[in-house]
């Protein structure tokens, strides 16, 4: 058993040991946050080094988090506890609970502010409106729910014709007796165009809607100004140099990992933690991310001085694990670490502000027991087999960075891009083995999560495992369109995210359909070399503009979001037969009758394994900068 380091290696503890005295300045908040849990309840298995060993842990668990936060709140003063949106979608629990697991998990911690993230929309304002209600039903827990630019119209589900609206632009805690104002403000376009909120629901621009509410709270004398943000690392920085008397950005939506990890071999980090920037006047902003799914508890100290602004922000963003830890051995099965390893390890954390080793929280363990008992009993069939040297990478542009573990660190390099959604597509274009579709489509933001192997031993895949790669309830869709549509729908994936910064989730894959990509190029020039693979033949052919082709994707992307207006365009026209249900099928139960039928399909001993080389979409990429990337090699 692992003892707790003390405080986290907090940035309060930090200010202490840097010799700098607190009483000398008028005030000092501490803030203890999280962002883009979506329904992650349970650990993960991962791959760290320790001592430059790789090991196997388990990575984050909201139980873990939980904990951490109430020994936050028992030790260090000031504190306020923010979760930066996203709380929903991307694992069975929201498949089967629809988020009331979480409602109940984000009760055992009662933050004081949530930021309505884009995801909280995917099952539309209704669907938003029963999570709020359970995040209400707490009696001694009522976090304020922000949005300074989101306004639901009158007489719809957030905003009740009688009764108070769920969303407020900022709350007011009174912190250590001074008052500190958090404005929260949600990604315009990214919910506008990827999730599903009401038409009359208005989103306003981020950086006018948060300056607006700033100088509310200015003129009622509140002082200092957290944003809490759902727009993404990038969007922050534009965000805080574009404000005025803003002190600290607290955020999520990219998902983004801020701190050194590079002595747990984690290399993906894209800042330091916390960042800090200037505001519009030349003073300091402190922001923070706490990377995804409950991975990382993040725990800022901000110092102000006597004229009311940022003197210094300290903290420390630190990888969540629970106290099993195995290494591989010369058989190279994972064994436990013997009593020396582990009380080598338990004397080396005082060097490790980045790691926090951590039990779960009973309490919390017992609330969440009748969710824990049916989520296994709904999750723990196995389907099949993953080949031990087959993982399924999940990246979303090619060249861009690897969502998985480190089995999968070379995946940018290469050409193909994701091999899960290559999977994924294919099974869309099987959903009706009597009459497969020409075309499999789907986009990178559909998939949630690799299926990875350790390299040595064949994986189990289970339902729970599918559920994380495909966790959005979508109906499929069969469309025919023309080879011109598709081109047309290619370019406007592309453009999403490339022209209009709308994230990289809208980057297109498919399956029976192939291409070369050139993101240097301007929009309408990207795709060429577009290739359809004949079904009866086999054999690949150039797409003919004027053909009409059948093809499987989604209703969220038939109904033209993502900037998919092509499909959507299709789907509106009086002739019914060119845009149908497919017979019923729906994205997830489509990916389990895949992997369930693998042998069926000819795999000689059962195994599932990545697709052909010359089957990928991508065929050959140039990256934003001009990179050519790796070709496939069988």
């Amino acid at each position: 058993m692992f003892s707790l380091k003390q405080l986290f290696l907090s940035a309060y503890l930090l200010v202490e040991l840097l010799g700098v005295s607190s009483s000398a300045y008028s005030f000092e908040l501490n803030i203890a946050h999280m962002n883009d849990h979506h329904s992650n309840i349970s650990p993960v298995d991962a791959q760290i080094e320790l001592a430059s060993v790789p090991t196997l842990v388990e990575l984050g668990g909201f139980s873990r988090q939980v904990s951490l936060f109430k020994q936050a709140q028992q030790r260090l003063p000031n504190l306020l506890k923010l979760h930066a949106g996203d709380a929903l979608v991307g694992t069975p629990y929201f498949t089967f609970f629809h988020g009331e697991s979480d409602a109940k998990a984000m009760n055992s911690i009662c933050f004081d502010a949530f930021v309505i993230g884009n995801h909280e929309f995917d099952a539309g304002d209704a669907g938003l409106k029963k999570f709020l209600d359970a995040l209400r039903a707490a009696p001694d827990c009522q976090t304020a729910v922000l949005s300074a630019n989101i306004h639901p119209a009158k007489a719809t589900p957030l905003n009740p014709l009688n009764g108070k609206p769920y969303l407020q632009p900022f709350v007011v805690r009174e912190i250590g007796g001074v008052k500190v104002g958090i404005v929260g403000i949600s990604s315009k376009n990214k919910t506008e165009h990827s999730s599903l909120p009401l038409p009359t629901t208005q989103f306003e621009d981020e950086i006018p809607a948060a300056q607006r509410a700033i100088d509310l709270l200015q003129s009622q004398g509140v002082a200092h100004i957290v944003v809490l943000s759902h727009i993404g690392y990038g969007m922050d920085l534009i965000l805080a140099n574009s404000l005025n008397n803003v002190d600290v950005i607290i955020g999520g939506d990219s998902h983004t990992l801020l701190g050194d990890f590079s002595k747990l071999g984690i290399h993906s980090a894209e800042g330091p933690y916390p960042t800090i920037v200037n505001n519009k006047w030349g003073r300091k902003v402190c922001i923070g991310h706490a990377w995804e799914y409950n991975k990382v508890f993040g725990l800022m100290n901000v110092v102000f001085d006597e004229q009311g602004e940022v003197e210094s922000c300290l903290g420390q963003a630190s990888l969540v694990i629970g106290p099993k830890l195995e290494r591989r051995g010369q058989d190279g099965e994972w064994r436990a670490l013997s009593d020396t390893e582990r009380n080598a390890f338990s004397a080396s954390l005082i060097d490790k502000p980045e790691l926090s080793v951590v039990e779960n929280d009973a309490d919390f363990d017992v609330v969440m027991a009748p969710f824990s008992q049916k989520y296994k009993e709904l999750t723990t069939q196995v389907l099949g087999k993953l080949a031990a040297t087959e993982s399924l990478c999940l990246i979303r542009v090619p060249g861009s960075v690897n969502f998985g573990g480190k089995i999968c660190d070379t995946v940018s390099e290469r050409s193909g891009g994701s091999d899960i959604l290559q999977i994924v597509t294919e099974s869309y274009r099987l959903s009706n083995p009597e009459q497969p579709a020409d075309i499999g489509f789907d986009i990178a933001g559909s998939v949630r999560s690799s299926l990875e192997t350790d390299g040595l031993h064949d994986r189990p895949v289970t339902r729970e495992a599918i559920y994380r790669v495909s966790p959005y309830p979508n109906e499929l869709y069969l469309l025919h369109l023309s080879g011109n549509r598709i081109r047309e729908a290619l370019e406007q994936g592309v453009a999403n995210w490339r022209d209009l910064k709308n994230g990289q989730g809208s980057h297109p894959y498919a399956s029976g359909l192939r291409w070369e990509l050139d993101l240097t190029q301007p929009t309408g020039q990207r795709f060429s070399h577009l290739e359809v693979r004949d079904q009866a033949t086999k054999v690949w052919q150039p797409l003919d503009p004027e053909k009409t082709y059948s093809l499987v994707t989604t209703i969220y992307l038939s109904q033209g979001f993502e900037n998919y207006l092509a499909f959507r365009e299709v789907c509106l026209q009086n002739d019914s037969a060119t845009c149908v249900t497919a017979r019923g099928a729906f994205a997830d139960q489509t990916l389990i009758e895949y992997v369930s039928t693998v042998k069926s399909r000819g795999s000689s001993d059962g195994l599932l394994r990545r697709i052909k080389c010359e089957d990928y979409s991508h065929q050959k990429v140039i990256t934003e900068k001009g990179k050519l990337l790796s070709t496939c090699t069988p």
